[in-house]
């Protein structure tokens, strides 16, 4: 029975992806169109320069969060409330690190006024992600399909509109952060049917978060490292055509890797829950 729903999961996962691929796909194509390489190049920077920052705001929270929601008996509406709101204020605090440190780098105006306004569609997928273990572990991850597919659909209905009005570079940014905040939107008011969610502030939890999940937090900043700093190095040492070349091309890869990611969240919560509950079936 557990195999089936993790396997039903794991199709509407991968199905759902396949459509939110195929939208970005076409989403990308209208805006290196729209843009030309140039334009498109300044806006792979924006997205990998924001990224960075993504990473960092994580604070490994996204797996722990899943880890300690599983365990038997957890208090689920404590962990994820506390894990939602230090990510909130983390992601606060890293965007608006991310904008100020834009506005003293060598880039044209329009990459440095792009990252201050991306970086609202950054926070709000931020504060979304957190919450994707809820799912999870009630293994709904319909209801994440749900949301991502409405985001990028907003996300490509804005950039459509937006082309057909002629805007410039910024308003496109702007259809990326409709889309981003659409999607939280949808995640947010979902997750509350499995756990209330509110803003809580208990700092000596916070610390045992932290304390547990910060080894998480260095290995992503390293995967984010190896995935992310070329696009950085070349934005600083090319022209914005040479990052819209080489951005397009990392765009698909980034859209493949979400599958093997994709089967071991949905694993996750039961290797959690069985390592310290049973652990004959862990093993299995």
């Amino acid at each position: 029975m557990l195999a089936r729903k993790i396997a039903l999961n794991a199709i509407i996962s991968a199905g759902a992806r396949i459509i939110g691929i195929a939208l970005a796909l076409i989403i990308l194509s209208l805006i290196a169109r729209h843009l030309g390489q140039s334009g498109f190049g300044a806006y792979a920077t924006v997205l990998a320069f924001l990224y960075i920052f993504n990473v960092l705001a994580d604070l490994g929270l996204y797996s722990i969060t899943i880890r300690e929601i599983s365990k038997e008996g957890a208090e689920e509406e404590k962990i994820v409330s506390n894990a939602f709101t230090l990510r909130l204020v983390a992601g606060l605090l890293m965007f608006g690190l991310a904008s100020l440190i834009a506005l003293f780098l060598p880039y044209p105006a329009q990459v440095k006024w792009g990252i201050v306004l991306a970086a609202l569609g950054f926070w709000a997928l931020s504060n979304g992600q957190v919450l994707i273990g809820v799912f999870q572990k009630y293994l709904r991850m319909e209801r994440v399909a749900i949301a991502e597919l409405a985001g990028r659909i907003v996300h490509l209905a804005l950039v459509f509109f937006f082309i057909k009005q002629g805007a410039g570079f910024l308003s496109i940014l702007a259809a990326f952060v409709g889309g981003g905040i659409i999607n939280f939107g949808f995640i947010f008011f979902l997750s509350q049917r499995y756990i209330p969610i509110k803003l809580q502030f208990d700092f000596s939890f916070w610390k045992k978060l932290l304390k547990e999940s910060y080894p998480l937090a260095i290995a992503a900043v390293l995967v984010m490292i190896y995935f992310k700093l070329d696009t950085i190095m070349l934005s600083l040492m090319k022209e914005s055509a040479a990052v819209g070349i080489y951005g397009l091309a990392y765009k698909i890869l980034e859209s493949l890797i979400f599958f093997p990611a994709m089967f071991v969240g949905l694993v996750m919560p039961f290797l959690s829950k069985y390592a310290f509950l049973d652990q004959k079936k862990f093993r299995q």
